[in-house]
């Protein structure tokens, strides 16, 4: 993936020696990590190493990508950016994570990243909400995502997946 620019942020694949810089995007997102870590509903720790492990997963999977998101092209990411180009299941791209470090949310920074992403990627995109996680449910509907399915998964407890999909500008003339 080459990367790619938005008005405010530069939104490039990032390296394994760069995973320490992204470690604080995660650790600072709590509510998240509280669904989808840990065991029995018990928020889990997400250090290096659990990165490490997700980053050597998108690496194996075919047109999976984790793109850090910065405002300046020197500075530290401010977010990430998880996606796969086609999902062997239904064809299309689907979003996996959308993450804004907590100092720098509310600013549309996720917003803008994920447009410029759609952008490039045309067609129809995914992205599956855990049922309970309200505020990513209304990020997605706020960025034209509809809901078009149900399914459940196994996170860490029984989750119920609310599937949204929004088609690009491109394919919705």
């Amino acid at each position: 993936m080459d990367a790619f620019e938005t008005e405010r942020l530069v939104v490039r694949e990032v390296a394994e020696d760069t995973l320490a810089a992204l470690l604080p995007v995660y650790a600072g997102n709590a509510a998240y990590l509280a669904l989808t870590s840990g065991f029995a509903g018990e928020p889990g720790s997400y250090d290096l190493e659990s990165l490490q492990r997700d980053f050597a997963l998108a690496r194996i999977t075919p047109g999976r990508h984790i793109a850090g998101i910065y405002e300046a092209e020197a500075a530290p990411p401010v977010g990430v950016l998880d996606w796969l180009e086609e999902n062997p299941t239904d064809g299309r791209a689907w979003i996996g994570l959308v993450m804004i470090r907590p100092d720098r949310q509310r600013r549309r920074l996720g917003s803008e990243a994920l447009d410029g992403l759609l952008e490039r990627l045309g067609g129809a995109v995914r992205m599956g909400v855990i049922r309970r996680n309200e505020a990513c449910a209304a990020f997605a509907r706020s960025l034209g995502f509809e809901p078009v399915s149900t399914v459940g998964k196994r996170m860490n407890a029984p989750e119920e997946i609310v599937v949204y999909e929004r088609l690009s500008a491109a394919a919705a003339k």
